[in-house]
């Protein structure tokens, strides 16, 4: 394996991990580099997902070039998400930047599973070219050509989770601005979401709990029995459990039109609605 990149931002603090010499942790445990080019670059997205990087530093893939023609795993207001398409397209240069990880075979698991490898995405195996010159056989996915759509543009939310994450790991400037001039679509607005007069049941974390096809949202409870391919990893993540801290954490396509103060409340709107599209409330989330 080549060696990591030199250059690298600090990953979130493992106490038992870091006292362990960076050379000998591969040799513990299996370990896997994966390239990210997305919401996984930075070291926030991957914390939201329960992934911890034990290194991570710039590279370059070669011979593809960006799309956002993946519909977001979650919501369709989100519009398309990250994707990396052999040859470079009509204004693109065939090269992905963005940065490597090295996570664990849990953490690999975990990504499969969050971006729902086999639905949405597959997984590959590609070499990239860390910005220290080696090259690395690294995990990458790549959307499905069934599912991708060259109509869809990326949320304004989307692309400042990209810019972020990719500022914090130290990617090349000329991608970063790349990025922020990437043409953005704008969701659907909604007003606020009022649950139905039927669901009046009220349940605490206990009670959610004890319905693990259930999720809470901003005080509303989803009855997520028969989710859709791409909401299972919600129901695995969440099941019985409080969505709204993985939905502020991760965000929603909220334009820039609104208010930085009113984003969160706006955005958390923009998911009820969403959910409620597909699956029935069943009460009232109290804590």
């Amino acid at each position: 394996m080549a060696q990591p990149p030199k250059t690298q931002a600090k990953s979130p603090a493992d106490p038992i991990t870091d006292l362990i010499p960076e050379a000998s942790r591969s040799k513990l445990w299996p370990m896997t580099w994966v390239f990210a080019y997305g919401s996984n670059m930075g070291s926030r997205g991957l914390a939201a997902k329960g992934v911890r990087a034990v290194r991570s530093g710039g590279a370059r893939l070669r011979g593809y070039d960006l799309a956002f023609d993946v519909p977001s795993v979650f919501y369709r207001i989100e519009g398309g998400v990250g994707n990396v398409v052999e040859g470079a397209s009509a204004g693109g240069r065939g090269e992905v930047q963005g940065v490597v990880h090295e996570v664990d075979d849990a953490g690999l698991a975990r990504l499969d599973a969050i971006e729902a490898t086999g639905i949405l995405y597959e997984r590959r195996t590609l070499d990239v070219q860390t910005y220290d010159g080696d090259t690395v056989a690294a995990e990458t996915y790549v959307g499905l050509p069934a599912i991708r759509q060259a109509t869809l543009r990326p949320s304004a939310r989307y692309i400042r989770v990209l810019v972020d994450g990719a500022s914090e790991q130290g990617v090349d400037p000329g991608w970063i601005q790349r990025l922020r001039e990437t043409p953005v679509h704008v969701p659907p607005r909604f007003g606020p979401f009022h649950p139905p007069a039927s669901a009046l049941a009220a349940f605490d974390a206990a009670e959610l709990a004890r319905n693990p096809a259930f999720v809470a949202l901003d005080g509303v409870v989803f009855d997520l029995s028969a989710p859709s391919p791409a909401h299972r990893v919600i129901t695995m993540l969440r099941g019985g459990k409080d969505l709204t801290p993985v939905a502020v954490a991760l965000g929603a396509g909220v334009d820039d039109g609104v208010a930085a103060h009113e984003r969160q409340s706006v955005a958390l709107h923009q998911l009820q609605h969403e959910l409620a599209l597909d699956y029935p409330v069943v009460g009232r989330f109290v804590g």
